[in-house]
């Protein structure tokens, strides 16, 4: 069970049916290729769009988003939901429907926090780096370096802790399962039990050889910074990702989190009350809004600067985008997966994040069905 049900979604132009968007002019086919969506432009050797279509096609398509939206949510279950829209300059549009729950009490605005589950992963990442820049981390120093006491079982191979890096946990490679043996939602641990029940677990996978998505490496990397900085993680993200990013209202703090009355309130069939709380804190446990998430998007969007101002190198950056899966191997929004000029992104029938520099549109909505 996870805390709130969402939709985030960021669509780029090279997903959208041109043909829909009213633009008329050079036309483009799309390639899927497993989980991957590629643009090929009919009319050009490069496959790209000069600028001047690129802002004729953005024009259309944000026209067309604001009549079609609006218009499928009111057909949907979903009691509200923000959107916002942004490029790397600024927000092109921001606008809220509905309202938190189903009570229709409190309107949704731009300001209302939803949980955004696993796309939390991007942001341990990001953390995960600054520490690396800091000195405090080393992608590629084994954990146990950290962790001492740490272990985890495997058929494969011997003493599999000794291999596994930061690299492996944030890319999805170390070989966890998805989850912890002894999880259980109606029983939840605290973050540092949590932390503790993953030695009981077995490697799916032995030591990077194969990409399986996993709340545990993304969990472990998150505990692995709490130590090596001597801050909780809430804290150190909000000192070193949140605050600079202009995110002041976003949080990982389950107990900010609880009080805040400008939350969105997740809703499943025949469950009453979905708990707030989480132990995945660094795999799921974020809590942002629209506008919010227009700041992380534009620092994306420009490469991790911050008002023109680097806040990472650039060789870092490019590890967060660099691919680490095969092509034929379905990628998830893990850190370190996530390729932000070349690919579509499948997370699942809940969530997609579309990489594409020149637009972008992120969707937020209370949904009543996990089907949804």
């Amino acid at each position: 069970m996870i805390a709130a049900i969402i939709f985030l979604i960021f669509v780029p132009l090279a997903s959208l049916n041109l043909c829909e968007t009213g633009y008329e002019g050079p036309q483009a086919s799309v390639k899927q290729t497993g989980s991957l969506t590629i643009l090929e432009n009919k009319d050009s050797a490069s496959q790209t769009f000069s600028e001047e279509v690129l802002e004729k096609i953005a024009q259309s398509t944000l026209k067309n988003l604001q009549t079609k939206i609006p218009e499928q949510w009111k057909k949907d279950e979903s009691p509200g939901m923000a959107i916002v829209v942004v490029n790397d300059k600024k927000i092109l549009w921001l606008e809220s429907f509905g309202y938190t729950d189903i009570s229709m009490k409190t309107p949704v605005d731009s300001n209302t926090l939803f949980s955004i589950q696993s796309v939390s992963k991007s942001f341990t990442s990001l953390a995960v780096l600054v520490a690396v820049e800091e000195g405090l981390l080393d992608l590629d120093t084994p954990i146990k370096t950290y962790l001492p006491e740490f272990s985890v079982h495997s058929k494969y191979e011997d003493n599999p802790e000794d291999k596994i890096t930061l690299r492996h946990l944030l890319s999805h490679t170390a070989g966890f399962t998805h989850i912890a043996p002894n999880y259980d939602e109606d029983l939840p641990l605290t973050f540092e039990e949590h932390i503790k029940s993953i030695k009981h677990s077995w490697l799916k996978y032995p030591v990077g050889y194969h990409y399986a998505y996993s709340n545990l490496g993304i969990n472990l990397a998150g505990y692995i910074l709490q130590l090596r900085s001597g801050m909780n993680f809430e804290q150190y993200l909000e000192k070193k990702v949140l605050d600079p990013l202009g995110m002041k209202k976003s949080t990982f703090n389950m107990d900010m989190i609880t009080r805040s009355k400008n939350r969105a309130v997740g809703h499943y069939p025949g469950v009453k009350e979905l708990p707030v709380k989480t132990e995945l804190i660094p795999a799921g446990g974020l809590y942002t809004s629209a506008r919010e998430m227009a700041h992380y998007i534009r620092f994306l969007l420009n490469n991790g600067k911050i008002n023109g101002q680097s806040y990472i190198s650039e060789k870092l950056m490019k590890e967060m985008a660099k691919q680490k899966a095969k092509e034929s191997e379905e990628l998830k929004i893990g850190p370190l997966v996530i390729n932000v000029e070349k690919f579509s992104v499948k997370v699942d029938n809940k969530q997609k994040f579309f990489p594409r520099k020149e637009f972008q549109l992120l969707y937020l909505r209370c949904s009543l069905s996990l089907s949804q």
